[in-house]
């Protein structure tokens, strides 16, 4: 009975996740609990005992998504090429973005603050580190180029395809090849400015 209950419970907690991450692309943060509730199936009830609040879901969808994109980050490094591991990571970090531009959009303002998700986003530019490490190493990446300059490159590929019907989704992968052509080293000038520092 006990293992039953625990299934079902789980079963739920995916079903809320699921429901709450595309209401909320649909229609922004200000989405209501009782929307995401109707959409996955269950009581606004059953919604409370998982997530006490808006943002404990909001943050979970994100926790979610950010275990997938560590273990693809991790598996990355361990690739034998150092540059495979960083363009494996890139795109794997683009894939994640562009997969749900309009969810991305909604949370990344509304999150910055919340400690939580500032502890999420220093483990992804820790993750990042061993790979930069690497590629510096063996001469393959730019020696200028930091973790986040990396989280911000991807963002920005991601948001430059136009959001129309007419336009192919995968057109960001165009300018992940011409971003990644720019990382790798050799015949680069000088970056006129250093690096931004995480917001706090």
């Amino acid at each position: 009975m006990g293992t039953a209950l625990r299934a079902d419970a789980k079963r739920n907690r995916e079903r809320v996740l699921v429901a709450a991450r595309a209401v909320f692309a649909r229609q922004g943060l200000e989405a209501g609990v009782d929307e995401i509730a109707r959409e996955a199936g269950v009581g606004v009830g059953t919604l409370y005992r998982r997530f006490a609040t808006k943002d404990h879901l909001i943050l979970a969808i994100v926790e979610d998504g950010m275990g997938v994109l560590f273990e693809e980050i991790n598996a990355a490094a361990m690739l034998e090429d150092p540059w495979e591991g960083l363009e494996t990571a890139m795109l794997a970090l683009a894939e994640s973005m562009a997969a749900d531009r309009g969810f991305v959009d909604a949370v990344r303002e509304h999150l910055l603050t919340l400690p939580a998700f500032l502890s999420l986003r220093d483990r992804l530019l820790s993750a990042w580190e061993p790979l930069v490490a690497r590629g510096r190493e063996a001469g393959v990446l730019r020696h200028d180029v930091e973790p986040l300059d990396l989280l911000l490159l991807a963002r920005g590929v991601v948001r430059m395809p136009p959001d129309r019907d007419d336009v192919d989704p995968r057109l960001w992968r165009r300018y992940m090849a011409i971003v990644l052509d720019g990382l790798h080293a050799g015949g680069t000038g000088e970056l006129p400015v250093g690096p931004p520092q995480p917001a706090r």
